[in-house]
Parts: structure tokens; sequence; C-alpha cells
């Protein structure tokens, strides 16, 4: 049985101004003779016990090659609570940095800070990729991104707006694309009115019991994404039949891992 070293540690973000919690998750027969693709996944808190189990049988069954997954996560000890009086959640500390580094634009009705998508698209991009690149020895050719709800969200802040990006290909899951009125919609068209071609992996998936509108929003963006016929996109989704957005993430990373990684 195939079994994963884990390794956490902080890092600081100039661009940003915070700092994160890292979840490094390597093949335990690792060698920096060999090169590794590199996964990065939001929500590391979350869910980093999720992908040490999915990584070693994915690996073991021969599903996905042995690779180096990289969580991002949020110190419980941030300090966020100060941001939000109202909140009593244990877990406030990691759901307020969300809304923050998670979406694009900013939402003023809202009492918490939103909407710097942008510089922590720059953080992923200039900063994390670099440094784990400098640290292990990684594929340059295959890095992506996963995220899940709002992480998945910030997915296509970083496909459709960001130049020059770091990542070869994402997976989306149950995406929060209610987000700030469908602004991302505005983005997937922005884009398409100005490039004929899209060269990146991505997987979409949901779950049809999704609550709001949260399944009719993905529909229409993978409707929208398949009808453009981008020569160089290789895209996948799925939707899983009864499953709630909790439900949908477990599937949802796991086929988005083997798509990437194949």
């Amino acid at each position: 049985m195939n079994h994963v070293t884990v390794e956490t540690n902080l890092v600081h973000s100039a661009l940003v101004n915070d700092d994160y919690q890292l979840y490094h998750l390597l093949p335990s027969d690792y060698s920096a003779s060999n090169s590794y693709p590199l996964v990065v996944f939001l929500d590391g808190n979350w869910y980093n016990k999720f992908f040490q189990k999915e990584m070693a049988s994915l690996i073991e069954s021969g599903e996905i090659p042995p690779c180096i997954l990289v969580g991002v996560g949020y110190p419980l000890d941030g300090g966020y609570k100060e941001l939000c009086p109202h909140c009593k959640d244990e877990e406030d500390d990691i759901l307020i940095p969300r809304f923050r580094d998670y979406t694009f634009p900013t939402v003023v009705t809202w009492t918490i800070p939103t909407g710097e998508g942008d510089k922590y698209a720059s953080f992923l991009n200039e900063e994390l990729v670099p440094k784990i690149a400098s640290e292990y020895s990684i594929d340059t050719n295959m890095i992506y991104l996963m995220g899940h709800s709002l992480g998945g969200l910030s997915m296509f802040y970083n496909m459709f707006e960001y130049v020059n990006p770091k990542f070869d290909g994402y997976a989306s899951v149950s995406p929060s694309l209610y987000w700030a009125e469908g602004h991302n919609f505005s983005l997937e068209e922005n884009y398409h009115q100005n490039h004929s071609d899209l060269n990146t992996k991505l997987y979409i998936a949901y779950g049809s019991a999704e609550s709001g509108s949260l399944a009719a929003h993905n529909a229409e963006m993978i409707e929208r994404i398949e009808s453009r016929n981008y020569p160089s996109l290789k895209f996948k989704s799925d939707v899983f039949v009864g499953s709630s957005h909790r439900q949908a993430a477990w599937e949802g990373f796991r086929k988005g891992l083997i798509f990437c990684l194949n």
C-alpha cells in the first residue's frame, strides 16, 4: 500500500499581506531525482485528510501517477474574528478569509472583507508555485489547481482573467457562480470575445441536489464552455445525481484528480 508523507508549514504572502497554512502531501518514496505533477488544492484545513487518503489509494490503483499535493489553508489563530464581531462558529478563522481570497469582485453589502481574489491569484501564481518548485522536484508542465464552492469559484478568475497563469489545468467542484450576480459569466464572455482558444484542462462537477441556484448556474457554465469549441481545451464535466453541495466535493475531487493527472 502506498503511503503519503505529510509536511506542514506557514508561508507569508507579501502580496496579500497574510499568512497561510500549507499541507504538503508527498509520495512516501519521493525522490528529488524524479519530477512529479503538482496539484494545489484550496481549503487545505478541511480537505487535507481526504486528499491524503485519496492520493494514496489512487496511486496504489494506478489511476493517477505519483504526485505532490499541496493544500492551502489558514492558521487557526489568524485573528480574523475581529473582522466579524457577530461570528461565533469555531471555524470562523477559516471562513472569513475564504470570502476575502476566493471572491472577485467585492460585494459591498457583506460585512466581512470580500473581493480580493485578484490578490490571491497573484499569491498562488507568483509566490506559492515558485516556492513549491524551489523546494520539490516538480514537472512544470503538470501543475493544477482545485477547489470546491467558493474555492471552485476562484478557478475562473485564474483561468479567464489572470495573465500567464502557472497552472496547466483546473478542477472546479460546485463553484459558487452566484457571486456578485454571476460576475464570472461576464469573465467567461469577455475571454471568449478576445480569444479564439483556451489551452488548458478544465473539470467542472456539481450535485443535482445543490441548493438555490447553484445547480442551474453550474449547468449554464458547462453549456457555455462546451459551446465555445476551443481547439486546445480538454474539458470534462459531471453531474452527481442526488448529491448535495457537500457530497459533491468528495466525488468531484476524486474524479478531478484523475482527469487532471491523466
